[in-house]
């Protein structure tokens, strides 16, 4: 697997829309003889009753817009009740500095305090960096209006720095860290109890674009992506610049897969390699409720662009 230490972190714009409704009428005025006043009269009565008309149509046609203008769409998932298999065991005892408060997690699973609350959270992925003496292991806070993205990095048995960010609009951010963790290659089978999820969708990550067989995003709405027969919405939130990382550099697109039919919801890292402009490669997912992996390694056929 791909490394992730994304050491340049960029934040994009968020999306949004407006609905502007208006009517105009216009009326006019008479004079003259009596009879001319009388058919006067006639005409302002009949131009009022016009008049009238045409704003009761009006408000007919304004109430009628208002009413059909669709709802913002809402994520909605079930509890998640399952077993989580890994190929490691992975236990840390700490606290951050800024946005992160205690942390306890054991055999995979525990809480974190994010943003002063208490959050129900679970390990999935291990990613070893020898050459700077690291473990980093991966994980999925959830409450039940969002999901935080939390990365531990390890040196040893020592806690040194934690990344979140969250798909309410909360930037990828870096803190210090304390605390003791404690890894093993020993499998292990967490038992997973996450709350049940009712969040707005995502302010889009905007400026890129992908176009493929089994994946489309043109940067201003959601797209699709294609995997094993199912049909997920595409969901980017976060961006990760890393194009001078090394050689060659990419960019990471951190997005939510949302299967409506199916009520499930999957977090996964888009790479778009700087020296490979035809491809997407989607890895590092995990799916709410049911805890599978449906990108594995899927590396897509796509053309891309980047800000």
């Amino acid at each position: 697997m791909t490394r992730v230490d994304p050491p340049a972190r960029r934040r994009g714009g968020a999306l949004c829309a407006a609905l502007a409704l208006s009517s105009a009428l216009a009326c006019g005025d008479s004079a003259g003889s009596a009879s001319e006043t009388e058919t006067s009269a006639a005409s302002a009565t009949e131009a009022s009753a016009a008049s009238e008309a045409e704003t009761s149509a009006a408000s007919e046609t304004s109430a009628e817009t208002e009413t059909s203008a669709p709802e913002p769409a809402t994520i909605e998932i079930p509890a998640t009740d399952a077993t989580l298999a890994t190929a490691f065991t992975f236990d840390v005892v700490g606290e951050g500095s800024a946005r992160v408060g205690g942390v306890m997690v054991e055999g995979g699973v525990g809480t974190i305090e994010l943003m002063g609350a208490a959050t129900s959270l679970v390990v999935y992925e291990h990613q070893p960096w020898p050459s700077m003496g690291l473990e980093l292991f991966q994980a999925l806070a959830v409450t039940d209006e969002r999901i935080y993205v939390v990365w531990f990095y390890c040196a040893g048995a020592t806690l040194q720095h934690l990344w979140t960010e969250g798909t309410d609009g909360a930037p990828l951010e870096y803190e210090v860290a304390t605390g003791a963790c404690s890894y093993s290659e020993t499998p292990s089978a967490a038992a997973v109890t996450l709350p049940a999820i009712s969040m707005p969708l995502p302010a889009l990550e905007p400026g890129f674009t992908l176009s493929g067989p089994a994946v489309e995003y043109d940067g201003t709405s959601p797209g699709v992506v294609r995997l094993a027969d199912v049909e997920y919405t595409l969901l980017p939130f976060e961006r990760v610049d890393c194009t001078d990382c090394g050689e060659p550099g990419w960019w990471e697109l951190h997005a939510l897969l949302w299967d409506e039919r199916g009520a499930r919801l999957c977090f996964v890292i888009v790479y778009l390699w700087a020296d490979d402009p035809e491809h997407a490669l989607l890895t590092y997912s995990l799916t709410l409720p049911e805890l599978s992996d449906p990108a594995g390694y899927a590396l897509l056929s796509a053309t891309w662009t980047a800000p």
